[in-house]
C-alpha cells in the first residue's frame, strides 16, 4: 500500500501560466464584443457556475497551447515515477480540466466544476479534499493567497509560482512547506511592465512638455483645462496595450511560458473593456470631435501590436502629441 498522501495539483497560475476560464471567456468574446454583455448576464443572473458551464459549452479552448508550467510538469513527472498518486483539483470547468488532464497525462482523477460542484476554490476545495482524502492526508500545490485556505488541512503545504508575500505567509502558518520555483511576477513579468511602464512616462512626458512649449508661445495661460486630456490619453494607452495583448492568444503567442497578459493576473484583461467605455466617455465630455482619440487609439493598439515596428509608432506618436497639444490652444478640435 501506498504510504505516500495523494497530491492534489491546482490547474490556473501553477499548472499553466494562465487561467483557464479567462482563457476561454477571451476566446468567446473575441469575435463578438457585445458578447460581454451576455456573460454579465449569466454571472449576475445565474452565478459564476452557470457562467462557466455557458462558456465551456459554446468554447473549444484548444488546451495544447496553452503557456504549460514545463519546470512543474517536469517535477510532477518525477512524483509520479516514484508511485505517488496525483489528482488534478481546479475551479476550472471539469471539460477543460479533463482535456489539460488529457495533454499532460499525469493525474489519476479530475475534478473541476460541474452542477455537483458548483465551487471548487478556497474553502469549498478544502471541504472537498478532506472529505474525500481526510485532513492533513493529502498534499496540495497551489500559487495564490485563496490556496493558503486549503494548506490549512493538507499534510505539506506546496508552493509553485506564488508571490514573495504569499510564500512568506506560507511559511509563517504551516510548518511543512516545499517551494518549488521563484515568483512568476519576478521570472516573466517585470521586464515587460517595465516596458510599459516606461513608454506611459514618455507619452505623458511628451504631451506634458509639448503644451508647456505651445502654451508659452501662444502666450495661452489656461494649462488646467488643456492639462484634462491628460487622462483621456493615460486610459486610452492603457485600453491599447490590454486589447494588443490579446493577440497573444492561440498558437501565435509570443511567449509560450507566459499568459495572455504581461501583467500579474490575466484577469486584468477584463478592465479593457470597461476602460474603453470610460475613456470615450471622457473624451467625449472633453471635445465634441473624439477622432483625435480614436487616432491614438489605434496607433497605440498598432504600436503593442506590431512590436517590431514599435521605433515608428513612437515617432508618429510623438508628432501626434505635439500636433494635439497645439491644436488644444488653437481650438482645432
Amino acid at each position: 500500500m501506498n504510504s505516500v498522501p495523494t497530491l492534489a495539483v491546482d490547474l490556473d497560475g501553477t499548472l499553466v501560466n494562465t487561467d483557464v476560464f479567462f482563457e476561454s471567456a477571451i476566446w468567446y468574446i473575441r469575435r463578438n464584443p457585445l458578447r460581454f454583455f451576455q456573460m454579465c448576464w449569466w454571472l449576475f443572473a445565474k452565478g459564476r457556475a452557470e457562467l462557466k458551464l455557458q462558456i465551456e459549452s459554446r468554447v473549444a479552448l484548444p488546451v495544447s497551447d496553452l503557456p504549460f508550467n514545463q519546470s512543474i510538469i517536469k517535477w510532477l513527472k518525477s512524483e509520479k515515477e516514484k508511485g505517488r498518486t496525483l489528482v488534478l483539483v481546479t475551479g476550472a470547468s471539469q471539460k477543460y480540466a479533463e482535456q489539460v488532464a488529457e495533454h499532460v497525462n499525469l493525474f489519476s482523477d479530475v475534478f473541476g466544476v460541474c452542477k455537483e460542484r458548483p465551487r471548487l476554490t478556497g474553502r469549498n476545495k478544502r471541504r472537498f479534499l478532506v472529505k474525500r482524502y481526510g485532513e492533513h492526508n493529502f498534499d496540495y500545490i497551489g500559487n495564490s493567497v485563496i490556496d493558503l485556505a486549503v494548506w490549512k488541512k493538507a499534510r505539506e503545504c506546496i508552493v509553485a509560482n506564488a508571490f514573495p508575500i504569499v510564500v512568506r505567509i506560507a511559511q509563517k502558518r504551516f510548518q511543512q512547506v516545499q517551494v518549488l520555483s521563484e515568483s512568476l511576477f519576478k521570472r516573466h513579468y517585470w521586464n515587460a511592465f517595465k516596458q510599459f511602464f516606461y513608454v506611459l512616462v514618455l507619452r505623458v512626458c511628451t504631451f506634458m512638455v509639448s503644451v508647456v512649449f505651445v502654451s508659452w508661445w501662444t502666450g495661452a495661460k489656461d494649462l488646467f483645462s488643456s492639462l484634462l486630456i491628460l487622462p483621456a490619453i493615460i486610459l486610452f494607452y492603457i485600453t491599447a496595450f490590454l486589447v494588443g495583448e490579446f493577440r497573444e492568444l492561440g498558437p501565435h503567442r509570443e511567449f509560450q511560458q507566459r499568459g495572455i497578459f504581461s501583467f500579474i493576473n490575466p484577469y486584468w484583461g477584463f478592465m479593457s473593456i470597461p476602460l474603453i467605455i470610460i475613456t470615450v466617455i471622457y473624451s467625449v465630455k472633453l471635445t465634441s470631435s473624439i477622432w483625435w482619440f480614436v487616432i491614438y487609439f489605434v496607433l497605440e493598439y498598432m504600436r503593442w501590436t506590431f512590436k517590431k515596428y514599435y521605433i515608428y509608432y513612437d515617432a508618429i506618436l510623438t508628432v501626434f502629441l505635439w500636433v494635439l497639444s497645439f491644436s488644444i490652444f488653437t481650438d482645432f478640435i
